[in-house]
């Protein structure tokens, strides 16, 4: 078992996927680097957006708003209200598939399907929160331009629209009302807002942290630092969107490199990729399929493992939590 430990060890190290040989240190201080230069505005693999939405603000008791989230996988929508103990009830929640997943759509049949999927709720309030897991550049009047996609949805014609304006026009076009205020965030200031909102105790500060089907963080950022917008009023503060799925400085490993190259993307959200839920199963099938190459199973099992198609995230999840059983990896290299 020692002798197999090794040569595992061995082969991780040459094709450089071995956490051990990363300096964490190191990549603390590079992430910080990439934080600082967003801010300013210059050249970062960390957008660091500002959102135009302070964490301080009171949550509205009895008020019935409309919320949608648009997900890696699933849209969701639903009606949410809070009581006067900051208590939610959410009501009328129904769950989809998101919109270009599965092929590629053009913008009016993105924002067309959404309409479809909000008709139930459409009348319950002119207020909308839409949770929106894209990288999007925020406006003051808190809609967003979508700045790219990710997760490998596939409508281009989105790219570079405002997602609430054109929202409103489809909800319009399918005689569901229009002008609602709607208010894009993603999911992770969505968290950050979730955790400041519902529990009653203090705290120096909040930060939102996904790690899921995607990664990123976000925190609560005071105005003066924000170099690149010199509009804003010093004495407040915002939640900066640090997009650090796209963090690009830190250290890829050979399969990285390789499956990076093999997505609709490539380049794009280096750092989501490495530790993602989305992407964890394909890059361990490249992983194994190279550990075939170099001899590290026997020859029965390599050529098994070689024939499988794919690897998803679950399946490996199924392997990792019991490997005895019937999951695919494991029947594959015929347990």
């Amino acid at each position: 078992m020692d002798k197999m430990k090794r040569r595992v060890i061995r082969f991780l190290r040459n094709v450089e996927m071995d956490y051990l040989d990363i300096d964490f240190d190191e990549h603390v201080d590079l992430f910080l680097d990439q934080m600082q230069k967003g801010l300013e505005g210059r050249n970062s693999t960390l957008e660091m957006i500002p959102t135009f939405l302070e964490a301080e603000a009171e949550v509205p008791a009895g008020k019935r708003v409309i919320v949608a989230d648009a997900g890696g996988t699933n849209f969701r929508v639903a009606t949410v209200q809070f009581d006067d103990r900051r208590k939610p009830s959410i009501e009328n929640l129904r769950l989809m598939e998101m919109p270009g997943i599965d092929r590629e759509i053009s913008r009016d049949e993105f924002f067309r399907i959404i309409a479809g999927y909000l008709q139930d709720v459409a009348n319950a309030s002119d207020q909308m929160g839409f949770c929106f897991s894209y990288p999007a550049e925020m406006y003051p009047n808190k809609d967003g331009r979508l700045i790219r996609f990710s997760k490998e949805i596939k409508a281009p014609e989105v790219v570079g629209e405002f997602i609430g304006e054109n929202l409103n026009h489809a909800l319009a076009a399918a005689g569901l009302g229009s002008g609602k205020h709607i208010v894009l965030l993603n999911d992770t200031v969505a968290t950050l807002l979730a955790g400041r909102g519902y529990q009653n105790r203090t705290f120096s500060s909040t930060i939102g942290f996904i790690l899921g089907t995607g990664t990123n963080c976000c925190y609560v950022e005071k105005n003066a630092n924000i170099k690149k917008n010199a509009d804003l009023d010093p004495q407040k503060s915002q939640i900066i969107n640090a997009e650090s799925g796209n963090f690009g400085e830190g250290h890829q490993g050979e399969i990285d490199v390789l499956f990076d190259q093999s997505t609709n993307n490539p380049g794009d959200h280096k750092f989501e990729k490495m530790i993602s839920g989305a992407y964890l199963g394909p890059l361990f099938h490249l992983l194994v399929s190279r550990a075939c190459q170099e001899g590290l199973f026997g020859k029965a099992a390599a050529e098994a493992l070689s024939r499988m198609d794919d690897l998803t995230t679950k399946d490996l999840n199924l392997f990792m939590d019991y490997p005895y059983s019937d999951n695919p990896p494991a029947v594959a290299a015929g347990k």
